[in-house]
């Protein structure tokens, strides 16, 4: 919190922007059939129905959760699916300004950050798996990126791990794969490697 009060000013600009973007966008388009299935499936979740045993579903783990909640939260309305994805957009923003500016200077920790942001999130400005599932991804890609260059420091450990918790409730064709890649070259070609260390958790 102390890390964001210093720099107030400038990352409030940004999350502003993000939040008044993906809101006004997220109220002005028409997904058709991808957006029945993001209602439909969040309306079954939030009266009580209960994935694969009363109905069938083929989406990942976090797009039904964050749909059902959603309607729990905000009421049965589109404005719900877009202040879902604005609250997770936000999280994974500061994250990730944080995650990498303790390897990298603060203002192009922020300029990364919200370049991900924006072609992650204001894209599509709703809940929807493959926005959620990119602004995952960004994360893992930060952490294990800061675990490379830092491994001894604990907060290197609980990102990495906590980002791949994270990463492994999205569209398991991304994630398993970006998974295996990115440990697979921690093991290989991070300088200050300790293999028993990172894998013996």
């Amino acid at each position: 919190m102390i890390f964001f009060l210093r720099k107030l000013p400038l990352t409030l600009f940004v999350v502003v922007f993000l939040v008044s973007s993906m809101w006004i966008f997220g109220h002005r388009q028409l997904g058709g059939f991808d957006m029945s299935a993001l209602v439909d499936t969040g309306w079954r979740i939030a009266n009580g129905q209960i994935p694969y045993s009363d109905f069938p579903l083929t989406t990942p783990v976090a797009f039904y959760i964050g749909a059902g909640w959603a309607i729990q939260l905000f009421g049965a309305e589109w404005s719900s699916f877009v202040l879902a994805a604005i609250l997770f957009t936000v999280f994974s923003f500061l994250f990730q300004v944080y995650l990498l500016n303790l390897i990298l200077p603060w203002k192009p920790a922020l300029a990364i950050s919200f370049i991900s942001h924006v072609l992650c999130s204001v894209v599509i400005s709703y809940w929807w798996y493959n926005s959620i599932t990119m602004n995952a991804v960004c994360l893992f890609l930060s952490a294990a990126y800061v675990f490379a260059n830092i491994p001894n420091k604990r907060i290197s450990d609980i990102s990495l791990w906590a980002t791949l918790t994270l990463l492994s409730f999205m569209k398991p064709n991304i994630a398993g794969g970006l998974a295996i890649l990115v440990f697979i070259a921690l093991f290989v070609f991070s300088p200050y490697r300790d293999h028993r260390r990172l894998y013996s958790r």
